[in-house]
């Protein structure tokens, strides 16, 4: 009775009911406070006026490496609308989320227009893509609205690039825009190729043809990025700095496991580290057997061979540096293959499949946003309690510095992007402030514990170190008499030459502690 239903609504009000079901299924993020960088992220786009409208396609200083105007551009036009408040964004990035899965619901209606159960494979692969519980912290987190954005645009591309012609002008406007919102849109040419080659089914010297006109825009957007903004991000190594061929191997090992188990990524990852062989000998056997079956599939070969290149092509980009929201646009062809897999199953083991998938997908989310909402929660209290505490003092100084603050709390990301930023904000006032240090923590509970090693100052908590507290001994200015029992009492932070006077407070046991 569903499926029929479902069978018979159009796509406008299958775009509607995505759109709600994005929305219903990160309801929960609604309450996640601000956390990350996001509050940054939020102003340093701002647009207050029509001359900030004007120059939205600046190369800005914040965007380092990187040339994204598309996406600043967007995220400006958002702060017209929401300001700061992060409430508007989570239903904006919740609604957004539910668009992309119906891009990718169209994206598959496409691929596999010939199967009698398309609509149903496909509708399967827009709510896995919906729930995937490797999407929270990109749905949630609103810094990444790169690949939020990126995603359509990449896969609309594709759409009129198969679906109209080749040199269709949507087509170039959606792959212009790609490239002018995040890297990993480099690869579309490549895309595009095996699209025309596999979907089309022309021969490999037309569809070289009908791609150069891509390549070559991709080219020359290369080439004046170089010259521009002397930008060659081809060899730089500075943001993902693991080029080498074992190592993008690793990482697109790594990302196709993430894709294939997404749930307890923290905890295998330890597992992983301490027991290699078992993992790598259980994802050898695992990877054989799937490629077994896949090959088995007579019906949609073609199709699935498609989806499995243009997986490793999307990842190509990624390749250097593990992230979870890197998996945003790869997780599209995966989610897709998966769906025409459990097809190729009788219908009562078919449905039952998709309902376990489903549930474990749901449950999953669900409960990443519930510690999203926890962990956000008690880390706003926490720096409106050092707010509380402390404000006075801290007008009366020129910055202050902490010596550590958490950067993961239960391998959650807190603190671990722009924490001075996030503090300013809240603070209410402009105020220097410096942060040594950063850490895993298990809980907000856990005591930070420091050491004196040689030159180097160091840090370690209940379990491991996040980062090594950096710097050699000349920066900072402390005594033996300042240790007690090898663990570090007090100690004052040099920053620069002229101002050596600062408050200094640590992160221990949940609570900011004023040393001196």
């Amino acid at each position: 009775m569903l499926l029929s239903k479902l069978n018979s609504l159009k796509n406008y009000q299958l775009l509607i009911l995505f759109l709600f079901a994005g929305l219903i299924s990160y309801s929960i993020s609604l309450n996640v406070t601000l956390f990350g960088d996001e509050i940054s992220f939020i102003q340093r786009t701002q647009i207050n006026s029509t001359s900030d409208i004007v120059h939205a396609f600046d190369k800005k200083e914040f965007d380092s490496d990187y040339y994204r105007p598309v996406v600043n551009f967007f995220n400006g036009i958002l702060t017209l609308f929401f300001g700061d408040n992060i409430f508007y964004y989570r239903i904006f990035n919740a609604l957004l989320h539910g668009f992309n899965a119906f891009i990718v619901f169209l994206f598959s209606s496409m691929l596999l227009f010939s199967n009698p159960n398309n609509k149903f494979i496909s509708l399967t692969a827009g709510f896995f893509f919906l729930l995937f519980p490797l999407h929270d912290l990109a749905v949630i987190w609103h810094t990444d609205l790169f690949d939020r954005l990126l995603m359509p645009l990449y896969f609309l591309t594709i759409i009129f690039y198969i679906r109209k012609q080749p040199h269709h002008p949507l087509a170039f406007l959606f792959f212009l825009l790609s490239l002018l919102s995040k890297e990993m849109s480099f690869s579309l040419p490549f895309s595009l190729l095996i699209s025309d080659y596999f979907i089309l089914q022309n021969k490999i010297k037309k569809s070289l043809l009908n791609v150069l006109p891509f390549a070559s825009l991709l080219i020359l957007f290369l080439i004046v990025r170089y010259f521009l903004f002397d930008n060659n991000v081809l060899i730089s190594d500075r943001t993902h700095p693991d080029t080498s061929i074992f190592g993008i191997v690793k990482n697109v090992s790594i990302f196709i496991g993430l894709l294939s188990f997404p749930f307890f990524t923290d905890t295998i990852q330890i597992l992983f580290k301490s027991h290699p062989i078992p993992f790598l000998i259980g994802g050898s056997v695992t990877a054989v057997a799937a490629a077994f079956f896949i090959y088995r599939i007579k019906s949609e070969r073609t199709t699935v061979i498609f989806l499995m290149l243009l997986l490793l092509i999307i990842l190509m980009p990624a390749s250097r540096l593990v992230m979870k929201w890197y998996l945003y646009l790869p997780s599209v062809p995966f989610l897709i293959l998966l769906a025409v897999v459990l097809f190729q199953f009788k219908e009562v083991l078919r449905k039952v499949l998709v309902l376990i998938f489903v549930l474990c997908y749901t449950a999953s989310t669900m409960l990443s946003q519930l510690n999203w909402v926890e962990l956000t929660h008690k880390a706003d209290s926490i720096i409106s309690e050092f707010k509380t505490t402390y404000t006075a003092e801290i007008k009366k100084t020129e910055g202050i510095v902490f010596i550590t603050t958490p950067a993961k709390v239960n391998g959650y990301p807190i603190f671990q992007l722009d924490f001075g930023h996030h503090l300013m904000y809240k603070l209410g006032f402009i105020s220097e402030i410096g942060i040594l240090s950063r850490c895993n923590l298990s809980s907000f509970d856990d005591t930070i514990v420091y050491t004196r090693d040689d030159l180097l100052f160091n840090l370690s908590v209940n379990r491991d170190n996040y980062f090594v507290l950096y710097g050699i001994e000349k920066n900072y200015n402390f005594t033996d008499k300042d240790f007690k029992n090898g663990l570090l009492q007090n100690i004052t932070v040099k920053l620069n030459e002229d101002k050596t006077d600062r408050l200094i407070f640590t992160f221990s046991e949940g609570q900011f502690k004023r040393i001196f």
